[in-house]
């Protein structure tokens, strides 16, 4: 029961998105957190 209330709160992002997020990173104007904060998004493990 746990495992589908955690997915099911999973978000999937575009590649645009991701895209996106990923140029505010390299640009490195913004700290990860403000970025993450920002965005709604969680940087975790993979």
């Amino acid at each position: 029961m746990l495992d589908s209330i955690r997915y099911a709160q999973t978000k999937s992002h575009t590649a645009t998105f991701k895209a996106q997020v990923t140029l505010e990173m390299l640009e490195e104007e913004k700290t990860g957190a403000q970025i993450t904060s920002e965005h709604s998004i969680h940087l975790g493990p993979r």
